[in-house]
């Protein structure tokens, strides 16, 4: 038989999503009626208390109200917007004080640490331009995003991590990696997954995928070459090739209809 836990982990409502640097993180809530056992893992999110699930294991009005109160309580101890989503259409959001804001559109988080949940949460990438960046600096790629006519972001950038399955699956619980090993237990990935291309495998159990922005960036409206130079320098902390500074001037002022589709800018 399943532990609570091991049942929260395949479990879609209600979860928490985070907000991160720039794109949202899922988290698993448990909640039990009993204690969970020691030895299992029990994730940060755990509520326990009686009669918090009814016999079908959906939460009661008690268990909700228990929810409600641990992520308004976690909101204002940790100063992090936060949001509950408690089904489709039905979510909670608090600002950092714990206040509470009901509403009908949840976020799409697509970040977790939970392998069972990696097929149900699509990515969704950033439309942007890459540029690679010397072997010493303290991002790998640099990214720039055309916001509108006037304005561009560019931000660090890095691969973007579709999946790691790393660990053995929990007995009983669905396997969303199953169909991916071989006999001898070698990871062979589909050409895509979570809807984003699989560019790689990493140390033999972790799927990369594209590359994307890693952090806030720093947005210029109307920049000149200064402002473009002075902007990648101090993310990349070098003085970069003085070809992505005309590059990326050239992506900033050029008309839309004359935009190369995104991807990864060929300098050479």
């Amino acid at each position: 038989m399943k532990s609570m836990y091991e049942t929260a982990r395949s479990r879609m409502y209600p979860h928490l999503v985070t907000r991160g640097t720039r794109r949202p993180t899922f988290w698993n809530i448990t909640v039990s009626n009993v204690p969970l056992d020691e030895d299992k893992p029990q994730g940060p999110h755990v509520l326990v208390g009686p009669r918090m699930l009814d016999v079908t294991g959906n939460l009661t009005d008690r268990g909700r109200s228990a929810v409600a109160e641990y992520a308004a309580a976690r909101a204002k101890r940790d100063e992090r917007d936060l949001c509950v989503v408690w089904g489709e259409h039905d979510c909670t959001w608090y600002d950092q004080d714990g206040t509470a804001i009901p509403g009908a559109t949840p976020p799409q988080a697509f970040e977790t640490l939970n392998p069972y949940m990696y097929d149900q949460l699509p990515i969704s990438a950033e439309a942007c331009w890459v540029y690679k960046l010397p072997e010493g600096s303290e991002p790998s790629h640099l990214c720039v995003l055309r916001i509108d006519a006037t304005r561009i972001e560019i931000a660090p950038g890095e691969t973007s991590i579709l999946g790691e399955f790393d660990e053995r699956p929990v007995v009983g619980e669905r396997d969303p990696a199953s169909e991916m090993f071989d006999a001898e237990g070698r990871l062979r990935p589909p050409s895509t997954y979570r809807g984003q291309p699989v560019i790689e495998v990493e140390d033999e159990h972790t799927l990369i995928g594209p590359v994307q922005p890693s952090q806030d960036g720093v947005i210029l409206r109307t920049p000149w070459p200064r402002h473009i130079r002075e902007a990648c320098n101090a993310i990349a902390g070098c003085d970069i090739d003085e070809r992505i500074v005309a590059s990326i001037f050239g992506l900033a002022h050029v008309a839309a209809d004359d935009l190369p589709p995104a991807g990864v800018a060929d300098i050479t």
